[in-house]
């Protein structure tokens, strides 16, 4: 379980909380939470977080967390 604190983007320094709120509000794929967020648009074109966003994601449509 990830905390408030934790960043899911080192690159942007993005926490996981702000893209899971990304995803309460409509984002539904990679380029949209970038879009809300930043994630993924760092140095590393999120070669380090993509995965981990696309999980979330997945999670979040299959009810696994609000």
């Amino acid at each position: 379980m990830s905390t408030v604190s934790e960043k899911i983007c080192l690159c942007k320094a993005v926490q996981t909380e702000i893209v899971k709120e990304s995803i309460r509000t409509g984002a539904r794929t990679i380029e949209g939470v970038a879009s809300k967020t930043g994630a993924g648009t760092g140095a590393c074109k999120g070669s380090r977080c993509k995965m981990a966003i696309y999980e979330l994601i997945k999670a979040y449509e299959k009810g696994e967390w609000q």
